[in-house]
């Protein structure tokens, strides 16, 4: 049944994302947790040399990354009861 192998690739993975996102919401959970944002490329200005830029997150965006995250893992439940 290609149909049903369809539905589990996808379900797989959902379920993959699904806990990624709960086991960094986990870890944000504790009080001296950090969030980071890490923007990197090799094609900076074509010469294909890494860079790579790590910055601290305000708390105002630490809460919406925390939000995004809750809200996505919502719409994994709707996605998997679906299949």
């Amino acid at each position: 049944m290609k149909t049903s192998d369809e539905a589990m690739k996808k379900g797989r993975k959902l379920l993959n994302e699904y806990h990624e996102l709960e086991e960094a919401l986990d870890i944000l959970t504790n009080p001296d947790a950090q969030i980071s944002l890490k923007c990197s490329t090799f094609y900076n200005h074509n010469n294909k040399v890494l860079k790579e830029v790590t910055t601290k997150l305000s708390s105002q965006a630490f809460e919406g990354i925390r939000e995004y995250m809750k809200t996505r893992m919502a719409q994994i439940k709707k996605e998997l009861e679906g299949l």
